[in-house]
């Protein structure tokens, strides 16, 4: 059956067995979306839950199928219906979770707000434009489009959260590849750890034209040794809340500036354990 499009999931699929006849599947994906276990547990009323196992041994994804499908057939009895994950739903949820984070001083107002609009408008208006409702609609290419239609339609859209900022001209590059990472970050922090998706799709970025990187320039020498002492002493202030996230946003700005980055585009997909510490090189 390897290859073929399994009934409801969607997607194909390298490998499948019905674990209880149209109650329970278990299976991988053939798109290359995850390399662990998923399954599909029917809830009733022709519905169905899609669930990553977060594994790559068959057996225990075995038993965790059947410890999910025996949880939710709980609820079902209990009148608690688990209903397949709405995607306008997950998105309202997401954007509160990015209006927390931004109470208690762990973002900007400026990174919220630019998170608030990309959700708030343009994603909702692309998922609208492609027919999702649901997160299991979204195919593992349905991000494919975002740029084409971020550049041919989005961009007239207006946020009614952002008063009337209506922009005139098509976003520039950076601006989608900005948004394009903000998308990624949704399914990495919040959608796969949940279980709600199994894997984050790969949405392809396009190089920053010589005209945009003239429209904003780096900082020179002198800007670039002023931001630093600033943040030393921002980083070391010991009146701070909480001390470790600025030193943890000092590293961050630096490790970005070393390297080349823009802070809100690469170096967000960047990870510590990435990061190769010098000292301790030396120590071994």
């Amino acid at each position: 059956m390897a290859g073929k499009t399994g009934a409801g999931l969607g997607t194909t699929y390298s490998d499948l067995e019905e674990l209880i006849p149209g109650r329970l599947l278990l299976f991988l994906y053939a798109d290359g979306r995850s390399p662990n276990w998923s399954c599909r547990i029917y809830t009733g009323n022709r519905r169905y839950l899609w669930r990553s196992l977060k594994t790559q041994d068959k057996e225990q994804a075995k038993v965790r199928a059947f410890d999910l499908w025996a949880e939710v057939a709980h609820q079902v009895k209990e009148g608690v219906v688990a209903e397949p994950a709405d995607l306008q739903r997950e998105i309202n949820r997401w954007i509160d979770l990015q209006e927390k984070r931004f109470k208690a001083g762990e973002i900007g107002r400026t990174l919220f707000k630019g998170k608030r609009s990309t959700f708030d408008l343009y994603v909702r208006q692309y998922a609208a434009w492609k027919g999702w409702k649901r997160l299991a609609d979204i195919p593992a290419d349905g991000w494919s489009e975002y740029r084409f239609w971020r550049k041919e339609q989005g961009w007239r859209l207006l946020s009614s959260r952002e008063g009337a900022n209506r922009s005139k001209t098509p976003p520039k590059d950076s601006t989608v590849n900005r948004e394009i990472t903000l998308i990624g970050e949704w399914y990495r922090s919040y959608l796969v750890p949940k279980g709600l998706v199994a894997g984050v799709p790969t949405i392809k970025k396009t190089k920053v034209t010589r005209d945009e990187l003239n429209a904003n320039p780096p900082f020179s020498p002198e800007d670039w040794m002023r931001i630093t002492r600033r943040l030393k002493v921002w980083a070391q202030d010991p009146k701070a809340r909480q001390p470790q996230w600025r030193q943890v946003v000092r590293h961050f700005v630096l490790i970005s500036a070393n390297v080349g980055w823009r802070p809100d585009s690469e170096g967000l997909e960047m990870r510590w354990n990435q990061v190769a510490n010098k000292s301790r090189q030396r120590q071994q």
